[in-house]
């Protein structure tokens, strides 16, 4: 009893003395009341994608207004979709396509928007074989022209497409093109890689050959330089060497493949595994995955000249990747290259910003994945200081990101 009379008197005491300022001392300076410190902003932000588990194979593009449109087809209404998003806010999504569409998330779904255009490209079943179908849109993705088809229609093997701006408007494409295999069986002779041009009336031009020898199954890039564009692809020699080979577009044509590095990678089946590049003016960076030497690595490189000489490359990842690369190039000069790193049961999506001056962040995990054949091949677009990224989340359909570029 006689503590807590001590204790009471002892608090009554000092609240007394708290209210007159003290017993003949400095009077309490006032202090600003204490605020909890804001949360550190998180570098990865998910974006919520109200369309649906049953969705595979995502594209993205930005468009001049910095919108994000992402494609993906819908599996249950065999259908390939197409959404804005901006602001925080998606828009009404519209079909582009419905039909007998091949499924795959290697040979995905292609978008890109240039010069007022949006094209999208899928795959559809033809025969045994596939075909590449190609639309465009003039009014900001909302209405959708004819499909149109830059190869012959013949049962075979068509796909991985990518594109680029022409520097005199309309786009470039290129495809992985089986015209020359026997029976249209993979294996049963030459994979080409070919190039044509698509108008904004959506007309194909200049089909030309680029390379009659390619690898059959590894993603082809292309990218816009101020000198016209370059190409990249995984190329396949006669004993068996896939490298990464560069040709590029001048007036006077094109030139003839020449390695981007000679990994050496010896390996004689497909790696499912192509390089990706961007380019602003004549900077020109790429990234790709190489197992050469029971190595697997993924490398990054830049070019000054339009991607007629690379720099030596600088590897960015953690030790054991699967590849799965794609690559943006930012204003100033850096790149943001994102890929799959392969982990204990699982895999996980990575991203890192890279300099040319061989200076990098530290990478950053964007999701944890079930494997890498299940996110399939994560595809990135710039949307003002944020880059976008889109992967197949099977089975709780497509996912999508946020990366705060000043974050990284």
């Amino acid at each position: 009893m006689t503590t807590l009379r001590r204790r009471g008197a002892g608090a009554a005491c000092i609240a007394l003395l708290m209210a007159i300022g003290g017993c003949g001392g400095e009077p309490p300076v006032a202090r600003p009341p204490v605020r909890p410190p804001k949360p550190a902003r998180s570098i990865v932000r998910p974006v919520p994608f109200p369309f649906g588990t049953d969705t595979v194979s995502p594209a993205v593009t930005s468009d001049a207004d910095g919108a994000v449109l992402v494609s993906w087809i819908d599996r249950r209404a065999h259908a390939l979709n197409i959404a804005r998003w901006r602001d925080g806010r998606w828009f009404q999504p519209r079909t582009i396509a419905r039909g007998d569409l091949a499924v795959s998330k290697a040979n995905a779904p292609a978008l890109f928007a240039a010069h007022g255009v949006t094209v999208a490209e899928w795959i559809e079943h033809n025969g045994k074989g596939t075909a590449i179908r190609m639309s465009l849109s003039n009014d900001g993705a909302a209405s959708w022209s004819e499909p149109v088809t830059p190869h012959p229609n013949i049962e075979s093997e068509f796909g991985f497409v990518s594109f680029a701006a022409e520097p005199d408007g309309g786009i470039g494409v290129v495809w992985l093109d089986g015209r020359k295999l026997e029976g249209g069986r993979e294996g049963a002779g030459d994979m080409e890689l070919r190039y044509a041009k698509i108008d904004e009336a959506g007309n194909i031009a200049s089909d030309q050959l680029l390379d009659p020898r390619v690898c059959d199954c590894c993603q082809t890039t292309i990218a816009a330089t101020s000198n016209g564009p370059v190409v990249l692809y995984r190329d396949r020699s006669a004993d068996e060497i896939r490298d990464i080979s560069v040709i590029l577009k001048s007036g006077d044509g094109w030139t003839k493949p020449k390695p981007l590095r000679r990994d050496g990678w010896h390996i004689r089946g497909c790696p499912v595994n192509g390089p990706r590049a961007d380019a602003a003016g004549l900077n020109v960076v790429a990234a790709w995955y190489s197992a050469a030497n029971d190595q697997p690595r993924v490398n990054v490189a830049f070019s000054r000249d339009g991607g007629a000489t690379f720099a030596d490359p600088i590897r960015v990842d953690g030790g054991l990747p699967a590849g799965h690369v794609d690559v943006a190039m930012l204003a100033d000069g850096s790149a943001v290259v994102t890929w799959i790193e392969n982990q204990e049961g699982n895999a996980s999506i990575q991203a890192t910003r890279v300099r040319r001056d061989r200076g990098r962040g530290s990478s950053v995990q964007v999701a944890r994945v079930a494997a890498a054949s299940s996110a399939g091949f994560p595809r990135i677009a710039i949307s003002r200081d944020n880059i976008v990224i889109a992967w197949s989340g099977d089975p709780a359909g497509v996912q999508l990101a946020l990366l705060h570029i000043p974050d990284l």
